[in-house]
């Protein structure tokens, strides 16, 4: 996983992310969301899933956020 690294407002740009696309939501969330450490507690799920049965759903991730 890399990692996330706080950069001022100004040097940001403001960049077109497709949703559909794990990596591309997760980069949008950083831009938007740039806090290095969570609030707790933490739940995990799906950890006895595969990948073919653990699919993304953009609406359900943004919803848990």
């Amino acid at each position: 996983m890399e990692e996330v690294v706080a950069r001022p407002e100004s040097t940001m740009k403001e960049e077109n992310y497709n949703l559909e696309l794990p990596d591309q939501f997760r980069k949008a969330l950083q831009q938007k969301i740039s806090r290095p450490f969570i609030f707790g507690p933490v739940e995990f799920e799906g950890l006895n899933l595969s990948d073919e049965q653990l699919q993304f759903d953009r609406v359900e991730e943004a919803n848990k956020v």
